[in-house]
């Protein structure tokens, strides 16, 4: 399939300024964002449930539970949701302190000071304190886990030992 807007480019060179201006550019050119996204050109600027389980890899249960508990705002036109830049940002986020295994009363803390435009000292301070107990939390786990792999090994060599004997 070749691009829809091949020739318009040609023709009609992308101006350099804001992403404003290169919407109201492709506005004129009668050329779809949603064609443009599909070509790869430009990413969309609000991305459905279903696209965003897709791209951030999460149920729709997931992001609907998020909502629910108020960690994502989606604008809701009817039944449907839309993710803005805004909330895939949020997203980012929490699926990042989901996988250091925080709590999420803690994402929505930090979620808060993302949102803020004056810098809490104590807040911060506390961010740093939490992130250093996960740090701990994990390293002993880590630890725990390759203790686990090291009694596995042994095992294993026991058990080809007897057989081997046999």
């Amino acid at each position: 399939m070749s691009k829809p807007n091949a020739v318009a480019q040609s023709r009609h060179p992308k101006p350099h300024f804001g992403e404003t201006a290169c919407l109201i550019w492709l506005c004129r050119r009668k050329v779809t964002l949603r064609q443009q996204w599909e070509t790869g050109a430009v990413e969309p600027l609000r991305l459905t449930l279903k696209e965003m389980c897709a791209r951030y890899d999460v149920t729709p249960r997931a992001l609907r539970y998020y909502e629910y508990i108020e960690l994502l705002s989606p604008e809701r036109v009817g039944r449907a949701r839309y993710y803005g830049p805004r909330e895939q940002a949020r997203l980012t986020l929490i699926l990042r302190a989901r996988r250091l295994e925080f709590p999420l009363e803690d994402v929505r803390q930090w979620l808060s000071l993302y949102n803020s435009s004056e810098g809490n000292t104590e807040q911060l301070t506390d961010l740093i304190e939490r992130a250093s107990e996960q740090r701990e939390v994990l390293q002993s786990r880590i630890a725990n886990l390759r203790a686990a792999i090291e009694e596995l090994d042994q095992f294993e060599t026991w058990a080809k030992d007897k057989l081997a004997q046999r």
